[in-house]
């Protein structure tokens, strides 16, 4: 059995189905025809309006209709299947490495489906990959100079969920398939303060109509931000004594410049080599000193051999 279709726009409005029963007349019966060749809806909403059935005759000049049927897509909507998105895929690139610094972010991301001009694109970002900051959240084309505030549709605890407007119609109706798309996000995230290696929450990237309320495209795969980050450096490490003199019993200064934010809650540990410090008579006891002022601290030591190996320091920041 062979068909033909006529089409309207990118859709199909008719199909005519030649009657393949033998003979010049079809006895009263019962068909079934499957169709090839044709594409579901570009996306999830439910297909809506009414399918005429109908059979067609021939009489000399004239074509004549007789037993119609119309079906209302609504009323049976039991019977068709709920759509589905179709997956999209994408990546995740950061500019900068170091852990507790702000970044750019670039996202990109491939569509399965067409798009109409106007539709959505949404960005999840997973906050153990990235960091809120305090700062607007702003987004350009990646390699373009136009810098625009992003959306922030939602946040919870493990996302921060944004979107923009596609830019790839080129001025037409629609993007076309399999059409990628990368935008640089430019300032608002940082990376973590600690350096993670396994993630549960990760980038997700969907596609949504005009009205926002229907999606086409769903990216399913577990996206990680690259490179991985860097555990941030301690610098301007300075050590001095109180006296030069040996086995003199007396205060030591460690000062040093910390490459992340501190909490409340952190503890800094120091790892003395062999034989460095030598245990007191006295009761260990540390202070921080900020200015002028020096506060006392908590600090607990663990010595080898008489000596001091490793000092635990609590309540920097408190």
């Amino acid at each position: 059995m062979t068909y033909n279709a006529v089409p309207y726009g990118n859709e199909v409005a008719t199909i005519k189905v030649p009657m393949a029963c033998g003979g010049s007349t079809c006895a009263v019966s019962s068909y079934s025809v499957t169709f090839t060749g044709l594409k579901n809806p570009f996306t999830t909403q439910a297909p809506t309006g009414t399918i005429t059935v109908a059979t067609q005759g021939y009489t000399g000049s004239v074509y004549y209709n007789n037993d119609v049927l119309d079906i209302d897509i609504a009323t049976t909507a039991t019977t068709l299947q709920t759509l589905t998105p179709n997956v999209c895929t994408g990546t995740v690139e950061r500019s900068i490495t170091n852990a507790d610094s702000n970044t750019e972010i670039v996202c990109n991301v491939t569509l399965t489906n067409r798009i109409l001009a106007g539709s959505f694109i949404r960005v999840m970002v997973p906050l153990q990959q990235f960091s809120r900051t305090a700062d607007t959240i702003q987004y350009k084309e990646t390699g373009g100079t136009t810098v625009n505030a992003m959306t922030v549709v939602s946040s919870n605890s493990t996302h921060v969920t944004l979107e923009y407007v596609e830019f790839c119609n080129g001025g037409g109706a629609l993007c076309a398939d399999a059409t990628t798309m990368s935008i640089t996000i430019t300032q608002g995230f940082k990376n973590p303060r600690t350096v993670l290696t396994s993630f549960s929450n990760y980038f997700i990237y969907q596609s949504l109509t005009v009205d926002q309320l229907y999606q086409g495209d769903l990216s399913t795969a577990n996206i990680v931000a690259t490179p991985s980050i860097a555990q941030a450096a301690i610098s301007s490490i300075a050590v001095s004594f109180e006296s030069s003199t040996v086995a003199h019993d007396g205060y030591v200064d460690i000062s040093a410049v910390m490459g992340s934010t501190l909490l409340s809650t952190d503890f800094v540990q120091l790892d003395f080599s062999a034989e460095f410090l030598l245990a007191s008579t006295s009761t260990l006891a540390c202070g921080k000193v900020v200015g002028v002022t020096e506060t006392a601290i908590t600090c607990t030591g663990t010595y080898t051999s008489g000596y001091l190996s490793s000092l635990k320091v609590e309540g920097l920041c408190a």
